[in-house]
């Protein structure tokens, strides 16, 4: 049985604010959008956001990544 703490947890979700590469506004600002992850996916796609820096993201901030 699960207990509380572990619910809230797993219920929880770690929000990043990324920007694409090649993706700009009509000022060649670069678009930003929200991805939500669940926290029991954290380590996983802060991982894929270091290995696709420059390559996919030209920015990401959020739970412990920040480039």
């Amino acid at each position: 049985m699960k207990t509380l703490k572990d619910r809230i947890f797993e219920e929880r979700q770690i929000k990043y604010n990324v920007a694409f590469v090649g993706c700009t506004d009509s000022e060649g600002i670069p678009v930003s959008c929200t991805i939500l992850v669940d926290a029991n996916n954290q380590k996983e796609i802060e991982k894929y956001f270091e290995n696709e820096q420059d390559n996919t993201f030209v920015h990401v901030e959020g739970g412990n990544i920040e480039y």
